[in-house]
């Protein structure tokens, strides 16, 4: 007659009677893979977003040198590439991490 203390211990009865311990259960490890799991899929996404943005920053880049378009949206675009290749570098600090 442990009551509701026998419930929530740590230990359980063997077929033989013993009383053994449970240890740790393994649910948060399963909910940790999961996490890096969903996490690295998401970096990912992320890293193959960038690169594409980024190969249509410099056809851009490309275009608007060979052509008789503003220099404003020239500084612009090269403002976005230097933002893109910022994120690949955090992308990858952040991967590392993992």
């Amino acid at each position: 007659s442990g009551g509701i203390d026998k419930i929530f211990s740590p230990e359980k009865l063997s077929i033989d009677g013993s009383v053994s311990s449970r240890g740790p259960s393994p649910l948060p490890d399963l909910i940790n893979v999961s996490q890096h799991k969903s996490m690295d899929t998401t970096i990912t996404l992320i890293e193959e977003a960038v690169v594409d943005s980024q190969a249509k920053i410099n056809a851009l880049i490309t275009d608007i040198d060979t052509s008789e378009s503003s220099l404003q949206h020239l500084d612009v675009v090269k403002q976005l590439s230097q933002n893109i290749e910022l994120m690949q570098g955090l992308l990858k600090q952040l991967r590392n991490e993992l």
